[in-house]
């Protein structure tokens, strides 16, 4: 049967391609784990239209002082040195790379996130540079950036992860019991002057609806992580959901005009997806952070005033303050100034927790923007050489009660282990004791017999030294009794004869 064939081969396509996957993981984990959980990629804008517009208008040739040298080195030039300064990262992308280009580097990332270990993705540079282009895109499709692609991917892994699971259910494999469940919800926030704003609250919480001041605040767990208490949470149920929860988000994203960038980003944005799968007995948890700052800017080429010059102080305020964290975890310092402001204490966890964190910075091509190029990049430099340490899966188990119960069972067990293996301790101390003497009185007495023994021993050596002399002086006394009895017989005859001579 065709329909049959066709369906296997699919299966066998599909068993292929998660096994692949699961690689391809796997090899990613000990990238990450062999580069201290932290990469830096870099990423060179193309020249815009209106700068085109311009540099015909005033009859000039736009100078490019940034280029891609390779997949992993930038050339930037410096207007102090007049010389080429090359950077090499983990990953560049030219200006002619598209958005699925850059994704294509990212997208491992996704598959840490639903094996558990939390993720952060982040973009810097200065404004105009293609930091929210990069991070979200314009609109729709081809044009999407880092943040729909990857909670689109993430959901794809999680629909493969079931439908391999299930597969393993029917094969009645051993280790694949009860029901795989996955969930992913989401939270948009952005910190605009030092306030943090519900992007996806109702419009009466809204900061910039209401003009009233932010009573969300930066608060820790009990587990120590970083959170922001009574912040909006929406479930995502389908890929739909991902394009409609991030236009609304973003619809209420503070921007403006500036000489340097027409849509200018007056705020950090900060999107939280929380991700959970897997059975009731275990389940993976992780989070996801996309972060979209706000871009440093001088205000003599951005000409600001009034609102906008008090937006921009504070960006660069906060800016500033990332610096100091990111030289503080370079120079291994004992403390690291991470309250300095709302944005450093939000992704606390993500440079000095337990993450996987990449950093896009995002460069302008023009000679205008040089140094500011220059600065991106030797802070990007900087970035690169933090070692943040091995990040570690999260695991968790939704019946709490169940294990605390087992747990209590536990210890009230190994408590009663204790107290017998306490008393069988002082029994063996005390046969050991007893042993222990005994050793020592054999000891002592084998001792005792070794001198004897050896006594004994010379007593013997003595008598028979004794005995041998004695009879050496036998043999030669028994010689004399016979050289004696042999002389007096000639002394009787000797007298036998003189009496005979006498009588005649």
């Amino acid at each position: 049967d065709a329909s049959t064939l066709e369906k296997s081969e699919v299966q066998t396509l599909t068993a292929n391609s998660l096994h692949l996957r699961e690689r391809n993981a796997q090899l990613l984990n000990r990238i990450l784990l062999l580069q201290g959980n932290i990469q830096v990629c870099c990423r060179i804008r193309p020249v815009t239209r209106k700068e085109m517009k311009k540099s015909r208008d005033e009859g000039k040739q736009i100078k490019v002082s940034v280029e891609a040298l390779s997949d992993t080195e930038v050339g930037c030039f410096s207007s102090r040195s007049k010389s080429w300064k090359s950077f090499a990262f983990d990953k560049v992308w030219g200006p002619d790379q598209r958005q699925e280009d850059v994704f294509q580097d990212v997208e491992p990332m996704a598959a840490s996130v639903v094996d558990g270990f939390n993720a952060c993705i982040f973009a810097y540079g200065q404004t105009g540079s293609g930091k929210t282009f990069t991070m979200e895109g314009t609109g729709f499709g081809n044009h999407n950036g880092i943040s729909p692609r990857i909670i689109h991917k993430i959901f794809q892994l999680l629909h493969l992860k079931q439908q391999h699971f299930e597969s393993k259910q029917q094969q009645a494999h051993p280790q694949y019991k009860g029901k795989f469940n996955f969930s992913v919800k989401m939270r948009m926030l952005e910190i605009y002057n030092e306030e943090i704003v519900d992007l996806l609250a109702p419009p009466d919480r809204s900061l910039h609806r209401t003009r009233s001041k932010s009573t969300l605040e930066i608060r820790c767990d009990e587990d120590g992580d970083v959170t922001v208490p009574n912040l909006t949470e929406e479930v995502i149920s389908s890929v739909d959901d991902i394009a409609s929860l991030l236009q609304r988000g973003n619809a209420k994203r503070a921007t403006a005009s500036t000489n340097l960038n027409e849509h200018s980003s007056r705020s950090h944005m900060v999107l939280d997806v929380h991700v959970s799968s897997g059975t009731v007995s275990q389940m993976n948890d992780a989070h996801l952070y996309l972060v979209d700052l706000a871009g440093s800017e001088r205000v003599r080429k951005s000409a600001v005033v009034g609102k906008e010059l008090k937006e921009a102080q504070h960006i660069n305020k906060s800016l500033s303050a990332l610096g100091d964290v990111m030289e503080a975890l370079d120079c291994k310092a004992s403390h690291v100034p991470y309250r300095n402001s709302k944005l450093t204490h939000m992704l606390k966890g993500c440079f000095g927790g337990n993450s996987r964190t990449m950093m896009v910075v995002t460069v302008s091509p023009g000679s205008n923007s040089a140094h500011e190029t220059l600065c991106a990049l030797h802070f990007a430099t900087r970035a690169r050489r933090i070692k943040l340490g091995s990040a570690q899966r999260n695991i968790s188990s939704k019946n709490n009660e169940e294990r605390i119960k087992e747990l209590e069972k536990d210890i009230k067990y190994l408590e009663k282990a204790n107290k017998k293996f306490d008393e069988n301790l002082r029994k063996l101390r005390f046969e050991h004791k007893t042993v222990q003497d005994q050793l020592d009185l054999y000891k002592q007495s084998e001792a005792k017999g070794n001198d004897t023994y050896r006594s004994n021993a010379g007593l013997r050596r003595s008598l028979g030294e004794i005995s041998m002399t004695h009879e050496k002086e036998k043999a030669l006394l028994m010689s004399k009794i016979i050289k004696f009895k042999d002389c007096q017989k000639e002394v009787i005859g000797i007298r036998f004869v003189f009496c005979i001579v006498l009588i005649i």
